[in-house]
């Protein structure tokens, strides 16, 4: 189970095939078609009309509303030549397994041999954007159809998919990754679909705030309305003149035109249906679902939809919703296909609303379905304006079950029934897999991988009831501990033991409830990061006008999200902490900004004068330093202290608000998720346990030996002692005896069925694992294990031991329940054979599908001169935490290896980090006005490096210094790298002598230590 090729496997595989079968569909005229050449016609039929162009339209006048935005420097980045590592990276970023298309070659054949095909695939890649010709081989495309119902009758209810080749799928992506920088200036705001930075979650909050706003808006003489647009088949009726003619508006070069022409205009579809082709299709319009860059050309045509709805509101021929005065109008939404429009409801604006979704159409070619389109009208509607505007529009009024992105547009009194969908998609997934098919490691991938992520989505929005969260996690339980498909089950552990996490004992399962706060904080954490955000203007506008995000009320007559994103906050403001720039956004007394002090804020008493002070005030602008003496006149020592290790910004960088539980800085999930876990668990009363528990580092371990999943999962059970054993069993008066039934002479603990009784001590005796179960030895399963894993039988048992170990109690186990429930009597020679032979198994299929692991290649190389003309800096930091001292070492040489000046001292930081970046800012700083046409700065520390480079997120202890670092590079030649220990020695010494120093070194008298590590270098 999991990645293993098993029978759970072959059954889904088997059962999604009958599904898919496509045994009888209805034609344009809805009579019913069964046979097999009737369906093959039904469905040619279906293509050859969707995919026909229609005939000439004019569209300029709705061209003419289109600006041009693309600049001549952004056509410059998007028809250049591609280089060899563009293509690479292209190929490798697209999904190794995802079914292949005419080629029969999935990206893990190109990406696992690429050293091979690698200089073909680029060549072939190159000479189109050298050419700008496709070749039609290249563009053929298999499309499969995939049922979007369960019981699909006609051609709408299926959705094609285009499986294309590969070597147009790497051309497709490099066009995707040159144009998608440039996709958040080319599409309004009001677009979130694949655009960097947006989010679905965007709409779902704009949407179900105006829902809210709605639904209690009860008087007013102004009614207003919501239409949610359902586009038929959208991706396969966009007309190619029109998206041509819109990508030449919009500024693009010819060539650039070119390229996309020959992608989407030379297509031919194969149609593949009940395992075989169908038909051959060449289409005159549409885009394909799975070429890379179809989403991207999808959007530009919506946009235009989008710039038509913003003029008209401009020229008042529409007027949107304001849902408060400080709100900003919200007139549409779109997610890719998915619409809503707003606007205020009467005759007029709904006839040109008409008009503009009929020009729309005729031009673009994408189609409304009235008959699936919907309206929701505010509460202070008339029922005559309803029936008026509904015939004007020739839409339905949205019912109970209407879903806007996958969530309801109107929830009910009791929220809990309102989300109940979430707790029957579990149920209804849960009942289509067989539990006789799967073992509980099995049941572990699905929980994981299939059941918790269900109710990611809505609870990113909404916090559910506790309720609900409660009933799901039973129902995991309940899923967890059953046992075959007779529902017998016993809880062995706790709901709460199991959501710890693996190296805390517990299985690593989501708690709903802490998990959907973690969503929600999540949520609230993008709220404050992206204040020019539509949905966080509208969330402004209606609760927080006049103060910041972090000091947001729940207010009067509150949305269910609002209400649930204010929860969100209450966790986020726990681990909120001000990083300083330049000081001038920190309230020096009332905000948490200082690390090293309890609370992280200051505790002195503030002077009347001086109580509304910004931590700028104590920053001397001269010298960029804390101003010591203004700092000891109004706190502690200890705090000034504290203060003084803080970095402050050399160029004003701005202050920034961080989660200080990652060492990003930035706000994830998983760290959330723990805070909430960690203060739930603090906030239960229980008393202090007597009984022994294991350490974090054996639970680590148990879960890395070379075993099969199931077995590690038995071990874990039998530390836990949560195996079905007779005394067990006895305990929970589901056994009359505890004696062991093959023995007959001692109660039946998991430690006598492994290791006392006397046919198991036989099986260790012929196995020679003998010494590692002394019996003798053995108090409890648990302390055994961690005497295996981190003890003293640790220092020689290696993990191949440990896993044959680990196959000989499983293969007794399964001994023990042959017997137990076959009547078969246990022999240690078959049941030795047996742990044998799996382990092997095991250890020689991890070996044949293992990764190859390359040794880590250590630099050890000396220190190398720059080129001639260029400066070279070595740079690096000494701490030592005990004395709480850290000292730096600056070093510059020229191409001859001669020192032309070096700098050693004491700084007051925090951590090893932290003076790596000193010293670094501290030798960017002694050359930025100096005349040096070009400098290499070399630091044995790839955070640092990583850093500047821009390659990894940066800690945020290092932050501001590594933003001055940036500042300054920025316009200069300069370039960092990352250098073993053995090319940074001078740096080095120089750092480790000044840490334990107070004197500094002078030209005329250089230490012999120091002077052996510059020649050696210089020689080198």
């Amino acid at each position: 189970m999991g990645d293993r090729n098993s029978r759970f496997f072959h059954l889904s595989t088997i059962q999604r095939r009958q599904r898919n079968q496509i045994v009888r569909l209805r034609d344009g005229s809805g009579t019913w078609r069964s046979e097999a050449k009737e369906v093959a016609g039904v469905i040619k039929a279906h293509f050859q009309v969707l995919y026909d162009a229609p005939p000439n339209r004019d569209f300029e006048e709705i061209l003419s509303l289109i600006d041009p935005v693309v600049t001549a420097e952004m056509n410059a980045k998007l028809v250049k030549a591609p280089n060899c590592e563009e293509i690479r990276l292209a190929t490798f970023q697209l999904g190794p397994l995802k079914a292949p298309g005419s080629d029969g070659f999935p990206g893990l054949f190109f990406q696992s041999y690429w050293e091979i095909v690698g200089n073909d695939v680029t060549e072939a890649v190159k000479s189109f954007f050298q050419n700008g010709v496709l070749l039609r081989e290249w563009n053929q495309t298999n499309v499969t159809l995939i049922p979007k119902v369960k019981n699909p009758e006609s051609m709408s209810h299926f959705r094609p998919i285009s499986l294309c080749r590969f070597i147009y799928k790497v051309i497709s992506k490099v066009l995707a990754n040159r144009l998608q920088p440039f996709m958040h200036g080319l599409i309004s705001e009001q677009q979130s679909a694949f655009i960097p930075g947006r989010q679905i979650q965007d709409n779902i909050i704009i949407a179900h705030e105006v829902f809210h706003f709605l639904k209690h808006k009860k008087s007013g003489r102004k009614a207003s309305v919501a239409v949610k647009l359902d586009l038929n088949k959208a991706y396969d009726r966009v007309c190619w003149d029109f998206l041509l003619k819109v990508l030449e508006k919009l500024g693009f070069e010819e060539k650039w035109i070119d390229w996309i022409s020959q992608c989407v205009c030379t297509v031919k579809y194969s149609i593949h249906a009940n395992g075989g082709q169908v038909c051959v299709v060449e289409p005159k319009r549409g885009l394909r679902q799975g070429d890379p860059i179809s989403p991207y050309l999808f959007l530009m045509v919506a946009d235009v939809l989008s710039t038509m709805l913003q003029k008209a509101v401009i020229n008042k021929s529409l007027a949107g919703i304001k849902m408060k005065k400080q709100c900003p109008v919200v007139s549409h939404l779109f997610f890719a296909d998915d619409s809503l429009i707003f606007l205020e409801a009467n005759s007029w604006y709904c006839s040109n609303l008409r008009q503009i979704l009929g020009c729309f159409s005729e031009a673009s070619g994408l189609s409304v379905n009235l008959h699936k389109s919907s309206v929701m009208f505010s509460a202070n509607a008339s029922h005559s304006t309803r029936d008026e505007l509904k015939g004007i529009l020739e839409m339905k009024d949205m019912d109970k079950n209407s879903k806007y992105l996958g969530l309801p547009t109107s929830w009910g009194k009791s929220k809990k029934e309102s989300m109940g969908f979430i707790r029957d998609n579990i149920l209804g997934k849960i009942k289509g897999w067989s539990n006789k098919d799967l073992n509980q490691a099995g049941k572990e991938i699905l929980i994981k991988s299939v059941i918790q992520p269900i109710p990611m989505y809505p609870f990113m929005c909404f916090k559910a009831p506790n309720s609900l969260c409660s009933q799901l996690n039973s129902v995991i339980s309940n899923f967890w501990w059953e046992n075959g498909d007779n529902g017998g089950k016993i809880h062995w552990g706790s709901w709460k033991k199991l959501t710890d996490q693996k190296e805390m004992g517990g299985m690593g399962f989501k708690d709903f409830a802490s998990f959907n706060i973690a969503l929600l904080a999540k949520q609230y954490w993008r709220l404050i990061n992206s204040p020019e955000a539509l949905w966080v203007k509208v969330l402004k506008g209606l609760y927080f006008p006049n103060c910041s995000s972090l000091d947001a009320k729940r207010g009067p007559s509150p949305s269910w999200i609002w209400c649930s994103l204010v929860e969100g906050m209450a966790l986020l403001k726990e681990g909120l902490r001000w990083n300083v720039g330049n000081g001038d956004s920190i309230d020096f007394w009332r905000d948490r900004w200082i690390p090293n002090l309890p609370g992280e804020k200051v505790q002195s008493i503030p002077s009347h004068h001086g109580q509304w002070a910004k931590v700028s005030e104590f920053i001397d602008s001269n010298t960029h330093n804390w101003d010591m003496d203004k700092l000891l006149n109004v706190i502690s020592s200890e705090e000034a202290r504290a203060i003084s290790r803080i970095p402050i910004s050399y160029s004003n960088g701005v202050d920034k608000i961080i989660w200080v539980h990652t060492s990003s800085g930035n706000y994830s999930v998983k760290s959330g998720y723990c805070q909430v876990k960690t203060a739930v668990s603090k906030g239960i009363c229980s008393p202090p346990s007597t009984s022994y528990t294991p350490p974090k580092s054996m639970w680590t371990r148990l879960w890395a030996v070379p075993t099969a999943p199931k077995v590690r999962l038995f071990m874990w059970k039998v530390v836990r002692n949560w195996v079905a054993c007779k005394s067990n069993l006895y305990r929970r008066k589901c056994a009359q005896v505890p004696l062991c039934p093959i023995c007959e002479t001692e109660s039946e603990s998991i430690e006598h069925i492994l290791f006392r009784c006397p046919w198991t001590k036989a099986v260790w005796f012929g196995s020679g694992k003998a010494f590692w179960v002394l019996e003798n030895s053995i108090i409890s399963a648990d302390k055994w294990m961690e005497d295996l894993l981190c003890g003293t039988l640790a220092k020689e048992a290696t993990p191949e031991i440990v896993g044959a170990i680990f196959q000989i109690c499983w293969a007794i186990w399964k001994a023990r329940n042959e017997c137990n429930f076959q009547g078969k009597l246990p022999n240690p020679i078959t049941t030795i054979q047996k742990a044998e032979m799996a382990n092997g198994d095991y250890l020689q299929a991890a070996y044949m599908v293992g990764k190859i692991v390359v040794p880590i290649q250590r630099d050890n190389s000396s220190w190398s001169p720059p080129p001639p003309g260029v400066l070279k800096i070595n740079v690096d930091g000494a701490f030592s935490s005990s004395r709480g001292v850290a000292a730096f070492g600056v070093i510059a040489r020229d191409s001859s290896g001669i020192a032309q000046f070096w700098r050693c001292g004491k700084v007051k930081v925090s951590s090893a980090c932290a003076i790596e970046a000193w010293a670094l800012r501290i030798a960017c700083n002694s050359v930025i006005d100096a005349d040096y046409s070009q400098v290499i700065f070399e630091s044995d520390s790839q955070v640092v490096m990583q850093s500047v480079q821009g390659r990894t997120n940066c800690p945020w202890e290092i932050y501001t210094v590594v933003e001055d670092i940036k500042t300054w590079a920025k316009g200069r030649n300069w370039s960092f790298i990352w250098a073993g220990r053995m090319k940074n020695k001078a740096a080095h010494w120089l750092a480790s002598y000044s840490i334990n120093s107070c004197s500094s070194i002078q030209l005329g008298c250089i230490p012999p230590e120091f002077d052996s590590i510059l020649r050696k270098d210089c020689n080198s």
